[in-house]
């Protein structure tokens, strides 16, 4: 009986050393496809950098070749690499100007794309103006009572994501509202001729089919009819600041590359443009 029950011992211990086996085996597989899928998703983003900068740069130079100015929004398809690339340029003057919006268009944002309701846009929209403003202390100490780190700047608004500094503001608010603001638009108002159509939507009060018929008739017709949009919001500078959205496809998967450039002011490498600002790959 002690060995048939030693033998029984003996046959549970090398059961249960394979069984343990078997899972560190299917763990380091688990594993190995983790790292394999995560080189795929390194080597698919860098390429998109690659491709995304190389067809910003073309379509830059046929923006300079053109007379259009910095007031039209404009639209490039590329193939590059074997892979389909859509730029779109979108001059600052498109977009929202976190610097010098009113309160209502900043409402307007807040509560159409934000999604909030009006109450609370109007307020976000009073602190964002306030934030701005020079010696406002009574909004610091409502920063102080609200325990937070951030302060109102009195001063310009540096990058966009700033806005995060503003009391009230969420990352899930900022990242719907990311892709329609600017802080150097160069104008109180938005240039409907040169605003995005997610923009176009804002200014069409919510109205998506509208905006998506400007959008589509803006890239034929020199004299598209703008009536629909709220025009209390036109306006926009003619910065020659551009935000340039290179969108890639690799396989299944879209990725974006965003650069921001100064058309009018050179950069130490000789080029005539500046590039500013380089926001890391996004998608996939």
């Amino acid at each position: 009986m002690v060995g048939i029950r030693s033998a029984g011992v003996a046959l549970i211990a090398v059961l249960w050393m394979v069984a343990a086996l078997s899972v560190l085996a299917l763990g380091l597989a688990a594993t190995t496809k983790s790292e394999v899928r995560s080189a795929q998703g390194i080597r698919a983003r860098a390429e998109a950098a690659a491709l995304g900068d190389a067809a910003i740069q073309l379509a830059v130079l046929e923006l300079r070749s053109t007379d259009i100015g910095h007031e039209e929004y404009s639209h490039f398809d590329y193939q590059l690499g074997g892979r389909s690339i859509a730029v779109a340029a979108v001059p600052a003057g498109g977009l929202v100007d976190l610097n010098q919006a009113g309160e209502e268009l900043l409402t307007g944002l807040f509560a159409g794309t934000g999604g909030l309701e009006p109450e609370l846009a109007a307020q976000l929209a009073h602190r964002v103006v306030a934030w701005r403003t020079p010696g406002l202390q009574v909004e610091a100490e409502d920063y102080a009572a609200a325990g937070v780190a951030f302060r109102p700047r009195g001063g310009p608004f540096e990058y966009p994501e700033d806005l995060l500094q503003v009391l009230g503001v969420s990352y899930p608010l900022y990242a719907r509202v990311r892709d329609l603001i600017t802080v150097r638009g160069g104008g109180a108002g938005v240039a409907p001729k040169a605003a995005s159509e997610a923009v176009l939507t804002l200014l069409a009060g919510g109205d998506r089919d509208l905006a998506a018929r400007i959008a589509h008739s803006r890239r034929d017709d020199p004299a598209t009819d703008f009536t629909g949009l709220d025009n209390r919001f036109f306006g926009g500078g003619s910065s020659p600041v551009y935000r340039m959205d290179a969108r890639v496809r690799i396989g299944d998967h879209s990725y974006r590359r965003t650069r921001w450039l100064d058309l009018g002011q050179g950069s130490p490498d000789g080029a005539p443009w500046r590039s500013f600002r380089v926001e890391p790959v996004t998608g996939g």
